[in-house]
């Protein structure tokens, strides 16, 4: 029977509580990942961060408070906000609310999850609750349907 544990990836990249959002970038660049698990200075799980908290961070906050934003005509990347990613932590932005699951994880149980969440990615434990990798919807339904 499959499980979590034949469905993951090694977590190739990660990012430290620490690390500013510059640092983020560059290592979401890198993984063409999504959403990268942050970690503390033990290893410990302590968040995620990914493209929609980058968005996030760039977009001005007054704009998602409009209902109509069709009279901006002109919608450019906001390099004065980009300009304090290297004085923002990672910390500051992350989403603390993420879904794990454990190793020995059925793979039809992850097949159910990605479905009722409606979640690209799904961090795998360890016993300890330890980070033990990753499984994204991309490469789960590759590994159901075409290997």
């Amino acid at each position: 029977r499959l499980t979590a544990s034949d469905m993951m990836r090694p977590p190739a990249h990660v990012l430290k509580e620490t690390d500013s959002i510059q640092q983020a970038i560059a290592k979401l660049t890198t993984s063409r990942s999504e959403e990268l698990p942050v970690l503390d200075k033990d290893g410990d799980l302590r968040g995620v961060f990914g493209l929609n908290e980058l968005l996030k961070f760039t977009l001005p906050e007054h704009l998602l408070w409009m209902e109509d934003l069709s009279p901006i005509d002109r919608f450019q990347p906001f390099a004065d906000l980009l300009k304090s990613a290297s004085d923002t932590k990672v910390a500051d932005l992350m989403r603390e609310e993420y879904l794990t699951v454990p190793q020995n994880l059925p793979a039809i149980q992850l097949a159910k999850l990605f479905i009722v969440n409606s979640v690209r990615q799904m961090i795998i434990t360890d016993e300890a609750g330890k980070l033990a990798g990753i499984v994204e919807l991309k490469d789960f339904c590759g590994k159901l349907f075409w290997d």
